[in-house]
């Protein structure tokens, strides 16, 4: 009997950790909780490969896999992680991007260079 308790035990503490590991994972990769006190409802996400930078405009357009581009501005209090300024982005590289509507433009809160993989 002591046996069985424990390894039902086992399962549900293996079971529990398994579902908060995961949960963390899907809210870190989407959440924003940034200037502002901006909440996840007011921003927008967008995840693809940059499609064109332009440094003079402080622009970057980013492609999803599904879905058309999405063109955004860059200020000054947009957070970059993963690089330090507009020049080191490049095209076919893959960002997500937090942002919301401001009038007819796009302005970036947060945008995050995914790590490449590869050879």
């Amino acid at each position: 009997m002591i046996f069985v308790r424990r390894i039902l035990l086992s399962v549900v503490l293996i079971v529990m950790t398994g579902i908060l590991s995961v949960s963390v994972q899907v809210s870190s990769g989407r959440e924003f909780g940034g200037a502002d006190g901006m909440s996840t409802n007011d921003a927008l996400y967008v995840r693809g490969l940059i499609s064109f930078v332009s440094v003079p405009e402080m622009r970057i357009g980013i492609r999803p896999v599904k879905g058309e581009r999405v063109d955004v501005s860059i200020g000054p209090d947009t957070e970059l992680e993963g690089f330090g300024v507009l020049d080191e982005l490049a095209r076919r590289q893959q960002v997500e991007v937090w942002y919301i509507v401001d009038g007819d433009e796009k302005r970036a809160l947060r945008i995050v260079q995914m790590m490449e993989l590869g050879c």
